[in-house]
Order: C-alpha cells, then structure tokens, then sequence
C-alpha cells in the first residue's frame, strides 16, 4: 500500500507538471509539442497529436514523434481513411475514444490505413479526445501506444480525464488570444487605409498605433520645429 501511495502522489506531481505545460502552450505555440512530449511521458505513449478546428477547417495542429515524412504521407495517402477524425468530431465535450470502439479486431486486420501505415511505422493503440466541442469548433488529441502496448487500461483513461478539462481550459485562452490578435490586425489595416491622420492610445494615453498619414503629419510637425 505504500509504494502504491508513493506511485499516485509521483502521479499527481507529473499532472501538475503536465498542467503548468498546457497553459504555457496557450501562450507560446512552440511550447504546443514540448506540453505532447510531457503527455506522452506522462501516458507512457510514443507520440501524441492535437488539432483544433473551426467549422470544417484545422486552424492549428502540433504533433511529437511523429516523423514529418509520416505525417507528409499520412496526409497525401491515408486521412480519409482515418474513423478516428470523424468520430472525434462527433465525440461529446470531454469524450475519449479508442480503436475498437470503431473497428473491430477483424476490420483492423484487413485496414491500410491500419496495416501499412499505422502498424508498419511502429505505432499501435490510440486514445482520442475532445477536450472541446462547441457548434463551431473543436479540440481534438490523440495519444499513440507503441505497436504491441495495450494502453486501454483503466489507470490511462484515468490520467486523461485528470488532464483533460485544462487542455479545454488552455484552447480557449489561446482562441481568445487569437481573436485579440486579429481584432488589433484588423484595426491596423483599417486605420492604415485612411487618408486621415489616426493615433491611437492605450489605456494609459501612450501612444500604441499611428498610421501614416498621422505618421507624415507628425514628421512634418518634427521637422517645422527643428528648422525654428
């Protein structure tokens, strides 16, 4: 009983590790696949994949140890035979998935998808999920096991579902950082456009935008001044 109590409480510590990762990868997105390299460390997995999505189209994707001649040929040959995207994305907010709640033994057997491309490179199991499922958009994950692993124990479905509802919390900061973003790109093309001279200030009145006819006048302001 001890050492059990010794291996849940190192447990709880990688989640927490696993969790700060997650909301650094809301801020950065070069930290998306070093917070996967921790999921998979933390699942015991060899690669691992998330995508976010927006109406029928990804607005974002990182994946780690997954090779990008693989993923090359993955896209080129095999995405449409992949049930995991589809399942995923009708998945509940929260939902996990596995390969044989889509296929059975037999199908897999007889799948390219599975067959010469999955099992050949030297992946096996998968866990999806989808930490986030709105009307318009979706988060979704995939952790893969090594081929002959069986990761479909109850101690990693565990472990996800720990994880999972900070995974929804981090894609939802780094949304609302994007649309912050492209409301200021926006805004900039817009003022940029006008013939008008524009300064805009922030909270503090310092200046934070000047467009370039505001940009001449105040040159010309600059220059009027220096010659008196």
């Amino acid at each position: 009983m001890e050492t059990h109590g010794q291996e849940r409480s190192g447990d709880y510590e990688q989640a927490l590790e696993l969790i700060d990762s997650v909301y650094e990868a809301a801020l950065d997105v070069d930290e998306w696949p070093r917070f996967l390299d921790r999921l998979c460390s933390f699942m015991g997995a060899i690669a691992a994949d998330f995508y976010v999505r927006s109406g029928e189209a990804n607005t974002f994707a990182a994946f780690t140890g997954i090779s990008d001649d693989l993923m090359r040929e993955y896209l080129a040959h095999y995405h449409d035979q992949n049930q995991r995207v589809s399942a995923l994305q009708n998945t509940r907010q929260g939902g996990l998935i596995t390969d044989f709640d889509l296929l059975s033994p037999e199908e897999i057997s007889r799948s390219p998808y599975y067959q010469d491309l999955i099992f050949r490179n030297g992946y096996g199991l998968c866990i999806g999920g989808t930490p986030l499922q709105t009307q318009n958009q979706t988060a979704m994950f995939g952790v893969h096991f090594a081929r002959g692993v069986n990761g479909y124990h109850d101690d990693n479905f565990r472990k996800l579902k720990l994880v999972m509802p900070h995974m929804r919390r981090a894609v939802q900061v780094r949304n609302r950082l994007n649309d912050e973003t492209s409301r200021v790109e926006r805004i900039s093309a817009c003022i940029d456009s006008l013939s008008t001279g524009v300064v805009l200030l922030d909270g503090r009145y310092r200046v934070s935008r000047v467009n370039d006819a505001a940009g001449g006048l105040l040159g010309r302001a600059c220059s009027s001044r220096m010659a008196n």
